[in-house]
């Protein structure tokens, strides 16, 4: 069970500033725009939730594509996706380009 399984009505488990933001950037555009940024966001956070729900899918991928060292894919959940990010630049282009939408 996730933390935004157990959370009540209203509770987005996402601080309301946040939540505010993904909202207005939707909005502030045309339609298309709004449903793209929808579709960049579901696809980033359909690939951290693989690599979240996955731990030793992670460590592989950390491993085969970034070519980790073998000590730091023993790291914590936390810190392996940190490390991953920064694999990344720390870029959202950068790591969509990388992990495109699977299906």
């Amino acid at each position: 069970m996730t933390p935004l399984d157990r959370a009540g009505p209203g509770d987005t488990g996402i601080s309301p500033a946040l939540l505010q933001q993904l909202t207005l950037a939707i909005l502030d555009g045309s339609a298309d725009d709004g449903r793209r940024i929808i579709i960049t966001i579901r696809s980033h956070l359909d690939t951290w939730e693989t690599f979240l729900q996955d731990r030793q899918e992670l460590r592989d991928h950390l491993a085969a594509a970034h070519k980790a060292d073998p000590a730091s894919t023993e790291a914590d959940s936390a810190s392996l996706n940190r490390q991953h990010w920064k694999a990344h630049a720390s870029d959202l282009a950068r790591f969509l380009n990388a992990h495109p939408v699977q299906g």
